[in-house]
């Protein structure tokens, strides 16, 4: 399978009011992920990086480093209730500013699977796939700055 050129960041609520709840976030973001990583997409996918550390460290420490990470990546993916997440809602913010296409996963009347084909297919039109030459476009270096974690 050919990997496409780019990186996404799959962003949604991680915190909740319980143990439970925050584990089906983790899930439901894991899932998106593994759905692009199946369809040949490189994918970053910060719940399953901090899985279940909450109170090892302040909230800001993983916030401030998922921001970076999303610096990172060529595309921002939301996954369903993204808006309930003050997180997820900067973490869109920052992408639009910084001009990363951002696409979003929804419940409703397309199937998920058709969801992703297409949003596979406009990520291989803009950036092409690994070792092709020429045809890729690469948002992250204009991003990092907009971004403001400090990359060069």
């Amino acid at each position: 399978m050919k990997m496409l050129n780019c990186v996404v960041y799959v962003a949604g609520p991680y915190r909740a009011p319980t143990e439970r709840e925050v584990v089906e976030n983790i899930r439901r973001a894991e899932a998106v992920a593994l759905e692009f990583w199946k369809r040949g997409v490189p994918t970053i996918c910060p719940h399953m990086n901090t899985r279940l550390l909450g109170g090892a460290a302040p909230d800001e420490v993983w916030l401030e480093g998922d921001l970076i990470m999303l610096g990172r990546c060529d595309a921002l993916v939301l996954v369903p209730d993204w808006q309930k997440s003050s997180g997820t809602v900067t973490e869109r913010n920052r992408a639009h500013v910084a001009r990363m296409p951002v696409y979003e996963i929804y419940d409703g009347d397309m199937p998920r699977e058709t969801q992703f084909d297409k949003i596979v297919a406009d990520l291989a039109e803009q950036f092409g796939f690994a070792g092709d030459s020429g045809s890729t476009m690469r948002h992250n270096e204009g991003a990092r700055e907009m971004l403001g974690d400090g990359s060069e």
